[in-house]
């Protein structure tokens, strides 16, 4: 959250709300168990953490959530996961940022000590390598390789 705050990015933090928001109904249709953690600075008393669950009240939990956060970070995500998260088995971490950096990085650290699959989405991504040249982006993508430039409804 900090990065957002920093670069002054509230389009692009708009643009990864609406992405995790998306996400979270997409998965919810298919049945899939779902929760959200966040270091941001909430409106009002909502708990910055919605456990990983299958039920009614998953979607609307989420979804409240991300209406009521700021562009604002109350702390290290990764504390805030190591203080209040259990993964459990079958379960795969996503991970969205405004760039790449020490924070996310050791968010995904977090994840892979935990044998938890994790992809990561990320609105300022450098450009890719051009033919001929070689990196290891394993499981890193930009935001605009996920979003599309228009509603689908």
């Amino acid at each position: 959250m900090e990065q957002y705050a920093k670069a002054d990015a509230e389009e692009a933090f708009e643009q990864t709300l609406e992405a995790v928001a998306s996400l979270a109904v997409r998965l919810t249709e298919q049945g899939y168990a779902v929760g959200l953690t966040t270091n941001g600075v909430l409106f009002g008393e909502t708990p910055g953490m919605i456990p990983v669950a299958r039920s009614l009240q998953q979607l609307p939990a989420i979804l409240e959530l991300l209406a009521r956060l700021k562009m604002e970070s109350r702390g290290s995500l990764l504390e805030t996961m190591e203080q209040g998260s259990s993964l459990s088995w079958g379960l795969t971490g996503v991970v969205f940022s405004y760039q790449e950096d020490q924070a996310t990085a050791m968010i995904r650290r977090y994840f892979e000590r935990r044998r938890v699959p994790v992809v990561s989405f990320v609105c300022g991504l450098p450009p890719r390598p051009a033919d001929g040249e070689r990196e290891v982006r394993d499981k890193v993508y930009g935001l605009n390789e996920i979003a599309l430039p228009f509603p689908l409804r």
